[in-house]
């Protein structure tokens, strides 16, 4: 351009430097070299052309805009990261977005929301014309006509004009200050600075810097300049009021244009009309004023211009303005019509209000750009844009709804923006930083019932949104914790069994719910039924995202598996899908991959341990599916390349190489449970040799990945298969032998369990792996006997008893704290719904201990006569190890309380899928005890024990409890005792072996369901047995159906018997179980028929039974007792007991033991309803019940305390006695309570309407027996 011509004006110029170049302009005389034609707009939907005539050619051509704003506007945002090529080649662009990416002038602007629905296009409706009605134009005339813009502002001003009339004011001809103006402002500015102390100017200029971005002023004093030194103090005091009272959707692009920023948004109305010739930032930046649906109002005080209601604008303080709107109106054109609505947001801020808050009390959600919570009472600068429109625009910080009205956007910068915060705030969530910090419950459930799930599935149909949408669909599904946790596990023996993640709500017609609402539901289940597979399917193989992103989608179908054997069958039958994931995803062969900043560059053709993650866990969920892996795909091929990696040779990242080798064992092992993949141990036992001589040089406090990898590789070869056992590990016991002797002889020599505490998971590993090939007929060596213990005799001993208590699950607090529990009813997680006991929890003592007791356990079952052979080295050590194990102080310590808190974990700890590792071990020791190395006390102890833990088998390990039940509980060496006498110890013996076989015929059908190879590795949390699992004979009984109602003599006798010697033998194991329990569970008996009850050996039973509650304070005394609800199984007592009286009056013919069991629900602090049930409802049994005090197995006080208060039963009982219906010769029992109950009533000194009721009753009848007695009772009870 010639220098002779007008200079164009640049990025960064100030408003004086445009006011200066338009006057240049305007007296140069040319003709601009854009002349803007407004042409008429047609509708919102169609497309705009606007005639450009360009000077020197006058050629004029059409420009065309499309009107989908997020497609125009997101095209043109700087800074915005290149969005998915069709061909997938350019790995940069494919990387996710950060939030540093998206500018946030493209974001703080007005939300224009976009439609989401899945609904179906209708064809237009049939016409009822043969031909369609003409359209008629209504001409009018375009001269004089005004925007829509002009004339809400001429008809609100009109309003305003109505409302408080005002003389216009005049406008001065130029508002430009004079020379001598500007020097009285300076020499004020001066007067002003020396009247002012050093103190005062320090502080002043603390409070304006404060008020500013560091950035800022960095940029304002590196332009300062010596010669502008006055203006720049100036403009810096304007940008200071500027910048605090700016509002949040108006965002300046460049920290310069701190004038044109408010010009821009004084001009923000008048911008959005002006057509498509304004840049991308001034799209971005202007504030719009129209008013969608839904949108927050920006103040109540507002002006309503949408209808032309006339409401009085807000009182506005134009000294807080940066520019004041009569100076504006001077300088400006078209500025004569002020806003004042929209200029209030431009003031100051109202002061930050928290009533009644409290540090750290839960408050409403308000996060800022990094997903932290926002607290009420913090005073966040204005510069950082946290503050926007809303109700409370002195809040700083989004709220889920404000976050979730940005994705709803039509905008892509804000969708993304969005996507990227809630992928923050997600997995925070899962980290637990928001438990008891947020008003109004979970914050996921927040989240889905604001329609998360459905915005989420939506943002995978955008190709510019799609790696935002699937790191927030893994944060939203994938608990980092948890997913720790899994792969943690797999150092336990049965840590690769895992429970299925799936909600336990039940619900019918799940087709007929929303999405939205389903999601609440079931949020697997939902997203699924939106067709999420097919999605993820389509943009793995279409788009071909990032490293990142192919991540997240393998990760996300991995938690979707984890949720039931559905879902699994799902993802593995999904049509084209795993055999993409194998091809490009799982290859046996790869080349270099590309290696930016320590991560792969790129993730299709190179191996990716995700993969592997989603293929072991479709693995889990069924033996089946583990098959149809095995034999469709090259899984086979993948995992002898990963299993034979060599870190330094693989040409991964280090990260991705190593998380690949843990992620194939685990793998492998979840085969080999199945009995598969045995034979790739053939392929790799030159790698397995490698990798024992390289054990021999581990310490167990060195690499953590080392020990971690041993412990694995350890837990694979002991689950292999017999045959490939016998062919590999036999000429490795040498080597084995020697590893474990090395490692067992340092962890003697530890004396801090922390720091080697992973070398303890290794060390089990490594006894388990004996064991199997103890199972075979090789032997442990005496050196690795003498070690295991060498260890239990070190201090080191003392600190695993020690860590037993304080990482026990089970003896941890059960009813948890719901503050302290961040999982959602929707979507389950381990993590938050089973706290650990304690900081630092590990369960490796737990590991150690059951592993050395298994290994002792089948190397004394192996032994010629399966005990302990004299004068044989190996046997005394191993005699010397099961004492040390069984008699141990702190493990006795341990089981005690085990035992005394056993009400509280027996009913629910099977659920628990952390308290595996103490299972196993409780049934190692119970397994291992041995009544020749225990005295009385510790064989009662691991026989209570016993009886507690055959209520916590699943499906799974019901062989391991077959032995428990075989060889502890019904053995009669731990059952009967010591102290008792010869006769009757012999008697119990006797009886316990009729016991036993009933028993087990009971067990058997329930083991028979679960008697075929393993059919998962993911069992039912539902327990095999019972809570209450010794009354398992009776449970036909309690049946409310006569015909379901089925019973053998000798099992109902042979449970009778073993109850009464558990109520007089392990009194405190039959505490666990409530007193309404074994009353309703023996009580069934009478349910059965005469012929059981009234025969003589069950009536025998039955009264010692109920002499034995009694006894052991295990009878129901109160209506306490009688309010158990939750018991499974159990038939609501109401109906219980009315069944039991009518069998009672129907065919009991008066049986005294019957009376006795029928009387106890009678006691005067239960409920009145029993007693009404008797005495009102069945007066018959009346005189059926024979029964004298002294019979009576309840004492007589118990029915006359607390005394009768309840009217009705009190008149009943005078109603009986005067009627002559309860005598004292037929029925002296109930005759005793009733003729006391009332008469202590009526003699009492309660003043009351029913006591001179009953009185004037008496006086009516007192010539009869019964009155006379009531009436004279405090003469006969003194007489007494």
């Amino acid at each position: 351009m010639d220098t002779g011509l007008i200079r164009r004006p640049k990025r960064g110029e100030t408003d004086e430097e445009l006011m200066r170049m338009q006057e240049e302009f305007l007296r140069s005389g040319e003709k601009p070299s854009v002349q803007l034609v407004r042409a008429e707009r047609k509708s919102a939907d169609t497309t705009t052309t606007d005639s450009v005539t360009k000077s020197g050619t006058g050629a004029t051509k059409a420009k065309t805009s499309t009107t989908d704003s997020s497609e125009a506007i997101g095209d043109r945002l700087r800074g915005l990261p290149s969005l998915v090529r069709a061909g997938g080649s350019d790995v940069s662009a494919n990387q996710f977005p950060e939030v540093e990416h998206v500018k946030l002038e493209s974001v703080l602007c007005d939300v224009i929301e976009r439609s989401v629905s899945k609904d179906a296009a209708k064809p237009p409706s049939a016409s009822t014309t043969p031909f369609p009605e003409p359209t008629k134009v209504l001409v009018c005339t375009l001269e004089g006509r005004k925007s829509l813009f002009a004339s809400r502002l001429k008809k609100q001003d009109g309003n305003q004009r109505q409302i408080t009339p005002k003389p216009t004011p005049e406008i001065p001809s130029s508002t430009v200050l004079s020379k001598d103006d500007c020097e009285a402002v300076h020499l004020e500015n001066l007067g002003r600075l020396e009247a002012m102390s050093h103190d005062e100017k320090i502080k002043a200029q603390q409070e304006l810097l404060s008020r500013l971005d560091p950035k800022t002023v960095a940029f304002l004093r590196s332009r300062r300049k010596p010669l502008e030194s006055q203006a720049s103090k100036r403009e810096d005091a304007n940008y200071s009021r500027a910048s605090k009272d700016s509002p949040p959707d108006v965002v300046t692009s460049s920290t310069s244009q701190k004038s044109s920023g408010v010009s821009a948004a004084l001009f923000s109305s008048k911008s959005k009309q002006e057509g498509p010739e304004m840049s991308a930032t001034e799209a971005d930046t202007a504030a719009t004023v129209e008013y969608k649906e839904g949108c927050p109002a920006a103040s109540a005080t507002s002006v309503d211009v949408s209808d032309g209601v006339g409401v009085e604008a807000p009182v506005l303080n134009e000294d807080e303005l940066p520019i004041k709107p009569s100076e504006a109106a001077k300088q400006w054109l078209n500025m004569s019509d002020v806003e004042k609505d929209k200029l209030q947001w431009m003031t100051m801020l109202p002061p930050v209000t928290a009533a009644n808050s409290k540090d750290g009390a839960p408050c409403v959600g308000r996060f800022d750009f990094e997903g932290e919570l926002v607290p009420p009472t913090q005073e966040v600068p204005v510069h950082k844009g946290l503050h926007h429109h809303g109700e409370q625009p002195e809040m700083a910080g989004y709220s889920s709804a404000e976050i979730l009205r940005l994705l709803r956007s039509q905008v892509r910068s804000q969708r993304l923006f969005a996507l990227q915060l809630l992928e923050r705030i997600l997995t925070k969530h899962w980290l637990g930083h928001y438990v008891g910090r947020l008003e109004g419950g979970d914050l996921l459930m927040q989240l889905l019932q604001s329609g998360l799930a459905p915005l989420v599935r939506s943002a995978l149909d955008d190709k510019a949104t799609v790696d935002a949408a699937l790191a927030v669909l893994q944060a939203l599904l994938v608990s980092q914790p948890q997913q720790a946790l899994f792969g943690r596990a797999f150092l336990w023996r049965h840590g690769h069994r895992t429970f299925f993640l799936r909600p336990d709500t039940e619900y019918e017609n799940a087709s007929e719910i929303p999405d939205a609402d389903f999601s609440q539901i079931d949020l697997v289940q939902a997203l699924l039924r939106m067709d999420l597979l097919p999605r993820l399917h389509y943009v793995l193989k279409t788009f071909r995202p990032g490293v990142a992103g192919v991540a997240s989608a393998l990760l996300v179908m991995a938690r979707m598996a984890r949720h039931s054997g559905e879902a699994a069958t799902k993802v593995l039958y999904h049509p084209h899908l795993m055999t993409l994931i194998f091809e490009d995803f799982l290859p046996a062969h790869w080349s270099s991959p590309a290696v930016v900043k320590g991560k792969m560059a790129e993730a299709y053709g190179n191996p990716m341990w995700p993969a592997l993650e989603l293929v072991r866990t479709i693995a889990a969920a069924g033996k089946e599916l583990a098959e149809v892996l095995m034999q469709r795909y090259p899984l086979g091929q993948s995992l002898a390349a990963y299993l034979a990696l060599e870190p330094s040779a693989s040409q991964l990242p280090t990260t991705d190489c190593l998380n690949l080798a843990l992620e194939a064992l685990r793998t492998w092992r979840i085969f080999l449970a199945y009995g598969l993949g045995g034979d790739l141990c053939f392929d790799l036992y030159s790698v397995v040799a490698r990798r024992l001589q390289l054990f021999s040089t581990l310490d167990l406090d060195g690499v953590p990945f080392d020990l971690e990898y041993g412990g694995h590789l350890l837990h694979c070869l002991a689950a292999l298969p017999a045959h490939v056992t016998k062919s590999t590990l036999v000429g490795l016991s040498a080597s084995l032998n020697f590893v474990c002797t090395r490692w067992l002889t340092l962890l003697a020599r530890a004396t801090d369990l922390q720091s080697v505490q992973t070398g303890v998971h290794t060390v089990a590993a490594m006894l388990h792996c004996l064991c199997s090939l103890t199972e075979l007929g090789t032997p442990p060596d005496a050196a690795v006997v003498n070690a295991v213990l060498l260890v239990l005799k070190s201090p080191l001993s003392a600190q695993l008893a020690s860590q037993l208590r304080t990482c026990s699950s089970l003896l941890a607090e059960s009813e948890a704290s719901e503050s302290g529990s961040h999982s959602s009813k929707c979507l389950p997680c381990v993590t938050s719904e089973e706290p650990v006991p304690c900081t630092g929890w590990d369960v490796g003592s737990f590991e150690l201990l059951a592993a050395m007791a298994r290994l002792v356990r089948i190397a004394i079952a192996k032994s010629p006569t399966g005990e302990v052979v004299q004068n044989n080295t190996v046997s005394e050590e191993l005699f010397k190890v099961q004492i040390a194990l069984l008699c141990n102080a702190g493990v006795k310590t341990y089981l005690d309380q085990l035992c005394s808190h056993a009400k509280r974990w027996t009913r629910d700890s099977s659920r628990k899928w952390l308290c595996r590792p103490e299972f196993n071990l409780l049934f190692e020791l119970a397994l291992l005890g041995s009544p020749k190395a225990l005295n009385e006390d510790d064989v009662a102890l691991y026989h209570e024990m016993s009886l507690a833990l055959v209520a916590t088998c699943v499906p799974g390990f019901q062989w391991e409890y077959q032995k428990l039940l075989e060889g502890v509980v019904f053995a009669s060496s731990f059952a009967c005792s010591d102290s008792s006498t010869q006769s009757s110890q012999s008697r119990t013996a006797r009886r316990l072996s009729s016991i036993k076989p009933v028993y087990l015929k009971t067990f058997t059908p329930i083991f028979r369901q679960h008697s075929e190879s393993i059919v998962s590795l993911t069992p039912s949390k539902k327990p095999l047995f019972p809570c209450d699992w010794i009354y398992l004979p009776l449970h036909q009984l309690c049946a409310l159906e006569e015909n379901t109602r089925t019973y053998d003599r000798n099992d109902v006798l042979c449970c009778l018997h073993w109850v009464g010697h558990l109520l007089r033998a392990r009194h405190r194991f039959m505490r666990a179980f409530p007193p309404l329990v074994h009353f309703t569970r023996l009580a069934s008996v009478f349910l059965a028929g005469p012929e059981l009850f009234l025969d003589m050996e069950v009536q025998g039973a039955m009264l010692s039974l109920l002499h034995l509650l009694e006894q052991t304070t295990l009878l129901c005394r109160t209506q306490r007792h009688l309010d158990l609800r939750d018991w499974p199984g159990m038939p609501s007592f109401s109906d219980f007991y009315l069944q039991l009286l009518e069998e009672y009056v129907g065919e009991s013919y008066g049986d005294a033991v019957f009376a006795c069991w029928v009387l106890v629900p009678l006691q005067g602090a239960c409920d009145p309803h029993f007693r009404k049930l008797l005495f009102a409802e069945n007066p018959e049994a009346l005189a059926m019940t024979r029964l004298r005090p002294e019979q009576s197995v309840v004492p007589l006080s118990r029915f006359l305390e607390p005394p009768e208060e309840n009217a009705f039963m009190l008149e009943t009982y005078l109603k009986h006695l005067l009627s002559g219906r309860l005598d004292h010769a037929r029925s002296p029992l109930l005759h005793t309570v009733a003729e006391r109950s009332v008469a202590r009533f009526v003699h009492s000194t309660i003043s009351s309407h029913l006591k001179v009721h009953l009185l004037q009753v008496l006086s009516r009848q007192r010539r009869k027996e019964a009155a006379k007695r009531i009436l004279q009772w405090p003469h006969t009870r003194a007489a007494s």
